[in-house]
């Protein structure tokens, strides 16, 4: 369960929240790791997790400490020891970049399609402010 400052951080964020639940093809890798060819930061995350809990990999000693077994070196770049710190980061990797995105209202637009928007909304702009003008030069010369 997430504090209730960290849900609202991520909530009120929606690039931040498309890039952890946002479904992502996988590199062969980690897909050999997770067992699918799509899924979400989080989801890979939770995976992740669920693997070192099972397979008691957490250092006894210390608990922030990891030590990864062979197939978990594989998708930590071959690392012994990891600390819980780092994981997230070492994992993410693996995952490839985000495309160029931006958000309008809630909805995630590509940046071609959001420039096209504009585009269509300026030409309709300018339309209008033409149109607008002739009127009142219409007006003057009357």
């Amino acid at each position: 369960m997430l504090p209730q400052k960290m849900k609202k951080a991520i909530t009120d964020n929606p690039k931040q929240l498309a890039n952890l639940i946002d479904l992502v093809n996988l590199p062969s890798t980690l897909r050999d790791f997770v067992g699918q060819s799509q899924i979400s930061h989080l989801g890979c995350f939770k995976r992740v997790w669920s693997y070192i809990k099972t397979n008691n990999l957490q250092d006894p000693n210390n608990r922030n400490v990891v030590n990864c077994d062979e197939k978990l070196k594989s998708i930590l770049l071959g690392k012994q020891q990891v600390e819980l710190v780092d994981l997230p980061a070492l994992i993410k990797l693996h995952f490839p970049k985000q495309k160029n995105t931006q958000y309008y209202g809630r909805h995630l637009l590509h940046i071609h399609v959001l420039k096209e928007l504009l585009l269509k909304t300026y030409k309709r702009f300018s339309l209008i402010f033409v149109l607008w003008l002739e009127v009142r030069n219409g007006q003057e010369k009357t």
